[in-house]
């Protein structure tokens, strides 16, 4: 990195600054750079499977074993515009952060000045004209006594920390909203399939009642209400393909694609992964980039009341400037050298109340940040536990289902059979094929559910392997 010719008085007076500050910076204001959240951390799950040391897993949505879906997750994690507009924030935390070590460096300006000065005499009926001419480079600097300037560059540095968890958290909500997105549309797929297959059975049974009724053995009440139920399941295709296009839909936007660009090539759920391991609540907290920027904004926030504080205390400032200067325009310019140096002790005496109201301003910001801190913990604890008790009783539903399912396409045999008998009529038939239907249609829907709260328990665990991505990116663009 190159500083310019300047560079050697520069540093100087910066790290002479920079040592100043910290010796003095922590006497006016001092930081807790580890706050504890104002919540106690339980020591284990109330709703636990396994617990591990480590706990979550990093890219988790490979274990659904869908290559369309790694892809897209793969597509979307680098042309999301979410997360675009959040590297964008991030960038423009580091320039802030940049922006406030300016502070430890001189300011440096060159000035070229011309002044022309007519004296008249009118007594002497005469007037005198007088010019003068400077050139040459000038230098400020506020020796950082105090530490504000110190405090409000590590207030930077922090926030630059809380952005880039923010970048980790998008990452995060972006995978899961693509799984999520992509099981939706899958789930109509299946469903779709599930109908046509019903609606084949509906007209086989329209068919068998029809042939009775051509023999005399059924009942045209029979035929009219298989009809019926034909229908009902025609009826069901629209609202059906409708929500698969909307959800192809979203997950094109995901991917950073315009809609109608993308179609799912899948009818069939994944099976369910096995039950990832579960980390102890202190372990989750530190994987949830959420709870993360949080704490690092409270210290940010800690950093700059010691900012505000520092703005009661006079500023020591030194200036300096060399040149040439000559009193005849241009000529003789460079025929006199000069420099000055003087330091320069300022302090406010009044200001009504503005320093003190700033302070009490940041203190309660501070309160603020602390309290978002605190909320943030008990958020991500109440996801997790919410997300292992649906888990659990989700997968009992399942179960509880499909033996539901088994029983109603026992039951749809039976009336057929007693049907085809003449042992009854064809209304337990139609009762029992709609049970069955309806059944087969509930357990897609609560198979779907399951996968979604399974995203869901990853996403609430959190995870680290969203940092390697952003390294990457960020090595690229300063490459770049």
């Amino acid at each position: 990195m190159r500083f310019g010719p300047w560079a050697g008085i520069g540093w100087i007076p910066a790290v002479t600054s920079m040592a100043l500050s910290l010796g003095c910076g922590g006497l006016i204001h001092r930081v807790e750079p580890d706050p504890d959240p104002a919540v106690k951390v339980p020591d284990r799950w109330t709703a636990a499977y396994r617990v591990a040391e480590g706990g979550g897993a990093d890219r988790w949505w490979e274990a659904f074993r869908a290559d369309e879906l790694n892809r897209h997750v793969k597509t979307a994690l680098g042309a999301n515009f979410d997360l675009v507009q959040a590297f964008a924030r991030l960038e423009q935390a580091e320039a802030a952060k940049n922006g406030a070590f300016s502070g430890f460096l001189p300011t440096v300006t060159a000035r070229a000045q011309y002044g022309g000065t007519r004296i008249v005499q009118p007594f002497l009926d005469r007037s005198i004209d007088a010019g003068q001419f400077d050139l040459g480079p000038a230098l400020s600097y506020e020796l950082d006594v105090w530490g504000r300037v110190a405090q409000a560059h590590a207030a930077e540095v922090e926030n630059l920390r809380a952005t880039r968890f923010d970048v980790a958290a998008a990452h995060l909500t972006v995978a899961a909203s693509v799984v999520e997105t992509w099981l939706r549309a899958v789930e109509q797929q299946a469903v779709l399939a599930l109908l046509r297959r019903q609606l084949e059975t509906s007209r086989t049974f329209l068919e068998l009642t029809e042939l009775r009724f051509d023999q005399g053995i059924a009942s045209g009440l029979d035929v009219f209400q298989q009809r019926s139920q034909v229908a009902a399941v025609e009826a069901r295709f629209p609202p059906v393909r409708a929500a698969e296009a909307v959800a192809e839909h979203q997950l094109a936007v995901l991917l950073g694609r315009a809609p109608g660009s993308l179609q799912v090539e899948r009818d069939a759920l994944p099976e369910l992964p096995p039950f990832p391991e579960v980390g102890l609540p202190s372990t989750v907290l530190l994987r949830r980039p959420d709870v993360q920027a949080a704490r690092h904004r409270a210290v940010a926030q800690d950093h700059r009341i010691g900012a505000a504080i520092a703005e009661y205390f006079p500023r020591f400032t030194l200036d300096a400037s060399l040149g040439w200067r000559s009193f005849n325009g241009f000529e003789g310019l460079f025929d006199d050298f000069i420099y000055t140096v003087a330091g320069q002790l300022g302090a406010t005496l009044f200001q009504g109340g503005r320093r003190k109201a700033e302070v009490r301003r940041n203190r309660a910001l501070l309160e603020e940040r602390l309290g978002a801190f605190a909320q943030q913990v008990l958020v991500a604890l109440r996801e997790v536990e919410d997300a292992l008790v649906e888990q659990k009783e989700q997968v009992r539903l399942v179960a509880r289902l499909d033996r539901q399912v088994d029983a109603a396409r026992a039951t749809l045999a039976e009336a057929r059979l007693r049907y085809v008998n003449g042992l009854s009529d064809f209304l337990p038939v139609l009762t029992a094929l709609q049970g069955l239907q309806d059944v087969e249609r509930q357990r897609v829907a609560a198979q779907r559910e399951l996968l979604a709260r399974r995203v869901r328990l990853h996403r609430a665990l959190g995870g680290t392997w969203q940092e390697d991505r952003i390294e990457r990116r960020l090595s690229g663009e300063r490459a770049s």
